[in-house]
């Protein structure tokens, strides 16, 4: 929920919503589950650090994971184009993506220059680039639910 909620995948009632749900399911809820049930007047910052608790402790590598998966849902969702998400999954590659498996991270390093070469002419073409991230969402991309 962290990294959906950080990347724009997830809007304030989907929070709640889930909070709400996990509730249910729990006869003790923590404090912080029960504070994001009703999220009316609380800012974001303050729902970040509550996700943050209750996600704990993330290994790295299943956090970079995770934020190429929902970086691929918001495309599929319609909040990201082709060129935004090869430019999002690009720059998180080159900053923080230490945790990507090696063909994962050497695949999405290659994405936002795709753009750029068919942009200036150097290479390939718009299509091109198109079609690569495509290729990178079909291989890479696994559904999120």
């Amino acid at each position: 929920m962290l990294i959906g909620f950080l990347e724009g995948l997830f809007e304030r009632s989907d929070i709640a919503a889930w909070a709400t749900s996990e509730a249910a399911r729990h006869e003790a809820v923590p404090d912080l589950l029960h504070g994001l049930t009703a999220i009316q007047g609380r800012d974001d910052g303050e729902i970040e650090r509550a996700l943050t608790k209750l996600s704990g402790s993330v290994p790295q590598a299943v956090s970079a994971r995770l934020t190429i998966d929902v970086l691929i849902a918001m495309h599929h969702a319609g909040k990201l184009d082709r060129r935004e998400l090869a430019g999002r999954i690009d720059y998180f590659a080159t900053f923080s993506g230490d945790g990507l498996p090696p063909a994962l991270k050497a695949a999405a390093l290659t994405l936002g220059d795709a753009f750029e070469h068919a942009d200036s002419g150097a290479s390939g073409t718009l299509a091109e680039a198109e079609a690569k991230i495509d290729a990178f969402a079909a291989e890479f991309g696994r559904a999120l639910g």
